[in-house]
């Protein structure tokens, strides 16, 4: 891991003032800003000079190179590029930023705001603090610790009054019949609620999470955000993902904690909803992988 110092962050003229009004969230969506990820910075490099800079824009004056972990099996390059900005009328140096990153949403994403957040926590260790420098990472361990030994808040559910809802089905493939064995899907389908409980439509739901729609609620965001992406980085297209393959934990698991997380299967081509079962939690299972070789080779 490697991470500046804040003497280094003030070699940059109104860098410090700039993080220390978090004047940069401005420049985030909410969906963004919303996101945790400040721990999975695996490392922040200042480059001033160099072939990154003069091929993005010679008038940048700073290039902050980062490393973000994720989902992916390799972590996001993140880079912040920064101008000087001088603001006439205050008579004081400014900062403009503009961000790029290597995930699907390039510019503007949460992992940009990862970084951000890092060099806010940095910079508020200025140069005349008597107090000891503290790794970073480090400081990032020991504040997981003190969360973790703090009493948690009862968790709060998005509440929604409207009678629709997203539901995240795990249903056979249905072309199981021509393998050996057996293969399922994960599908987003529309739910309703009704006075028997609830029913699962058979229609593929519109799980945008740039345009959502009434049936969405705020913690079916960031699982739509992963669902899509993992799609995207496996070419897949439609409304059904085989489920197979590494990636599903981001996915799977809020889907779970949602509530909404259904097995079931479609009973004949001309009904009109799926007949499911909602799953809940249970207790781990060992499982020991092995390999076999199927007949067909």
């Amino acid at each position: 891991m490697s991470f500046p110092t804040a003497a280094e962050l003030a070699d940059f003229p109104g860098l410090i003032p700039w993080l220390a009004e978090s004047a940069w969230k401005a420049d985030f969506a909410p969906i963004a800003l919303a996101r945790d990820y400040e721990s999975r910075v695996a490392s922040i490099v200042l480059k001033e000079d160099g072939p990154d800079i003069d091929d993005y824009d010679d008038k940048c004056k700073l290039l902050i190179d980062a490393q973000v972990k994720a989902s992916a099996p390799r972590p996001y390059r993140t880079r912040l590029y920064f101008f000087p900005n001088y603001n006439s009328q205050t008579r004081t140096m400014g900062v403009r930023m503009e961000t790029e990153c290597s995930c699907f949403q390039s510019i503007g994403c949460q992992h940009a705001v990862a970084v951000l957040e890092n060099l806010t926590a940095i910079s508020s260790i200025t140069a005349s603090d008597p107090r000891p420098r503290v790794n970073t990472a480090l400081a990032a361990w020991l504040g997981e610790i003190r969360k973790a030994g703090s009493p948690k808040p009862a968790a709060q559910k998005s509440v929604s009054t409207y009678n629709k809802f997203l539901a995240y089905c795990i249903e056979p493939h249905p072309n199981t019949y021509l393998v050996a064995e057996e293969r399922l899907d994960f599908i987003m389908r529309v739910g309703n609620h009704n006075k028997t409980g609830f029913s699962i439509e058979a229609n593929i739901a519109s799980a945008d999470p740039s345009r959502p729609t009434k049936y969405m609620v705020s913690e079916d965001i960031p699982i739509c955000s992963s669902y899509l992406q993992r799609k995207r980085n496996h070419n897949e297209w439609g409304g059904a993902s085989l489920l197979e393959g590494g990636g599903w934990d981001d996915i799977l698991i809020p889907a779970l904690a949602t509530g909404r997380l259904f097995f079931g299967n479609r009973e004949s081509r001309n009904r009109a909803s799926i007949l499911s079962a909602q799953r809940t939690e249970g207790p781990p299972i060992p499982v020991e992988p092995s390999w076999e070789l199927l007949a067909s080779g």
